[in-house]
């Protein structure tokens, strides 16, 4: 008997526990285990799905399978983690797919940098054939190297459009394209280089039509390439200010680039025409909060439409029958309201559907738009089937003077009030968090912390007025909106002040620690995940890679003694924990472990929670359940 190819899809994938008697254990290694299945695309034909499943570590596997019921899913690569780790595996043609290979090699000791044995980041490109490769031993290797498709040529069999490392006396994101011919492994037609550092951007019919020909005092100046070929100057950018236009994608039938640019404040979607004229044209803007993205589908990279977060995500469609089609499934899909579409065969008859919701972490689903039918593929988390989730709510506070701080409010299923509760700011700053599933705040609803997630002020998304005190030079406004956070939780009697902790990672680990030493009688606990503790060490990084005047605004022109955790350690009265991967590129691991000399130096040693070889993102299942169990032991502790 053929089996439905949902369930050939579960075979692969662990069992999930009993969540009725699930113990803390048990809760950790299902909320903290990594996706089961990412990169999910779809072959030119429709008739194939590859994605990508996690091994031990940081590995990975590269699985393919024909879209009928009955068939097996066939493992045709992998990737230990050690240090090779896959990632953005795609179809370059019916018969092969292009993966990214990325990871850190490590240093010897005698060289390592400050704070610890730190990696040398590496990328390669590599062209697996989906019929071949034993799904044991690393894929072959072609010599793509550190090149980057920049067109996968949907008109073209077996081609793509690679940019290849310009080398001296270029820069360092300078690129010389060649196509590549995936079958005999060769690069053939070369054409002049390209700047894409500042973006490069392809129509999808294998030309280059927009480069950034010059970087200058963080101003990006931009040319295009006209429907002769030649290049003729396209204005300018200044990402500090917002000032300009910022080109994103190619319409090449109506001979258009969409892109950004600032209407009241707020981000809106413009096009602007590829000639002489330049005309611009505003598509999408909204009053309350920025249009932050542009949808685009399947290898030919299609402009669908635009996307926005209010209290959630949203799509605005320029394609009336896809908007009708987002209609239909949402309404078919109740529970999972927020629907995506992920990928496309070339012909677009075949479509990779997503849906999720905030108790949804997420299925994927194949729409046959000839038949109709909808067939059910794959879960990204099966290991949380049957656990019952806590809803995510938007709500609004009042800051400290008055100001409605917009928020979410993650209930446990089961709670007696008033009960106990984390704070959890998000990292970045210039991030925010949306209604949706959230891996962190669910384990920690599920072990009945009522969690918090305050949007304060500096956070992405909701027009210059809200972003403009951003960054660690505006910390005290973004820790004073988090702490009223926590003091509404109180006053609400959602929690009780005996037991209420503050939990970050990056930016939210940087702000906890600061919110433990500014609000010394307002936490019990603290745990801080990568965080920075020193502004002064992110200043010295920085000033080699930002304009000088982006850099004053993130971290200050002048950094006060108060704006580092580490010299505040004497104020921090409460119990700490620290949690850092040594391989941190983003936030180096000298960080905590500086921290953490500091706070043993007054009196106030921290647990302290290591993960020799990771990076800031910990993409580990189980690192990720440790830090989730031991920081919930640690809280419990200390309450």
């Amino acid at each position: 008997m053929r089996r439905h190819l949902y369930a050939a899809m579960a075979a692969i994938f662990a069992s999930s526990p009993a969540f009725a008697a699930a113990s803390a254990h048990e809760l950790a290694a299902a909320f903290g285990a990594r996706p089961a299945v990412s990169q999910v695309s779809l072959s030119p034909d429709g008739k194939r799905l590859a994605f990508v499943t996690p091994l031990a570590g940081q590995g990975g596997a590269l699985y393919v399978v024909a879209t009928t019921d009955g068939a097996e899913p066939k493992r045709i690569a992998v990737a230990s983690g050690a240090p090779e780790r896959l990632a953005e595996c795609r179809w370059a043609s019916n018969s092969k797919l292009i993966c990214l290979i990325h990871g850190q090699q490590p240093l010897l000791k005698s060289v390592a940098a400050p704070g610890g044995a730190w990696g040398v980041p590496f990328e390669k490109l590599v062209v697996v054939p989906a019929d071949g490769g034993d799904g044991v031993r690393p894929p072959q290797q072609l010599p793509l190297g550190e090149g980057v498709v920049v067109d996968w040529l949907p008109g073209e069999t077996d081609n793509v459009l690679v940019g290849f490392p310009a080398g001296r006396p270029y820069g360092p994101f300078d690129y010389h394209l060649a196509r590549y011919d995936l079958t005999k492994g060769k690069a053939h037609g070369w054409d002049d280089y390209v700047r894409c550092d500042g973006g490069c951007l392809t129509d999808g019919l294998g030309q280059i039509r927009i480069d950034a020909n010059e970087i200058r005092s963080g101003t990006i100046s931009y040319r295009y390439r006209g429907v002769d070929g030649d290049w003729r100057p396209f204005g300018s950018y200044r990402p500090l200010t917002g000032e300009g236009f910022a080109p994103a994608a190619v319409d090449p039938t109506a001979n258009l680039v969409w892109g950004f640019r600032k209407l009241n404040g707020r981000l809106a979607v413009f096009t602007k025409a590829l000639d002489a004229a330049a005309n611009e044209t505003e598509v999408y803007a909204r009053a309350d909060v920025d249009i932050d993205g542009i949808v685009r589908l399947g290898r030919k990279r299609r402009i669908i439409g635009v996307s926005y977060v209010t209290d959630a995500l949203h799509f605005l469609y320029a394609d009336p029958d896809l908007a009708a089609l987002a209609d239909s499934l949402a309404k078919a899909l109740p529970s999972t309201p927020i629907i995506r579409f992920v990928d496309a065969s070339d012909d677009e008859r075949q479509l990779l559907i997503l849906a999720s919701s905030d108790v949804a972490p997420g299925r994927y689903y194949l729409l046959d738009r000839n038949t109709r039918k909808l067939q059910r593929l794959m879960d990204i988390r099966p290991q949380l089937d049957g656990m019952p989730l806590a809803p995510m709510k938007a709500i609004t506070y009042p800051a400290e003077d008055g100001t409605a701080i917009p928020a979410y409010l993650t209930m446990p299923t089961a709670v007696v009030h008033p009960g106990k509760a984390i704070v959890l700011p998000h990292g970045g700053p210039s991030a925010r968090d949306e209604w949706g599933f959230d891996w962190l705040a669910q384990y920690y609803a599920a072990r009945g912390y009522a969690v918090l997630q305050p949007e304060f002020r500096g956070s992405d998304g909701y027009g210059d007025d809200w972003f403009r005190d951003q960054g660690f030079a505006a910390w005290r406004a973004a820790v004073s909106d988090i702490d009223a956070g926590a003091r509404w939780l109180v006053g609400q009697g959602i929690a009780d002040k005996g037991h209420l902790a503050i939990v970050g990672w990056s930016f939210g680990g940087y702000a906890a620690l600061q919110a433990a030493a500014t609000a010394p009688d307002l936490y019990k606990a603290v745990v801080a995940v990568a965080p920075v503790t020193d502004v002064g060490m992110i200043r010295g990084r920085l000033v080699h890679y930002m304009d000088r005047g982006a850099l004053n605004q993130f971290v200050g022109s002048k950094i006060e003694d108060d704006a580092s955790p580490i010299n505040n350690a004497g104020r921090i009265g409460i119990p700490a924990m620290l949690v850092h991967g040594t391989f941190d590129l983003n936030v180096s691991y000298e960080h905590s472990q500086r921290m953490q000399a500091r706070l043993k130096a007054v009196g106030r040693p921290p647990t302290f929670l290591s993960f020799d070889r990771l990076d800031h993102q910990l993409d580990d299942s189980a690192a990720r359940a440790k830090l989730l169990e031991e920081s919930d032991a640690f809280i419990a502790r200390v309450f």
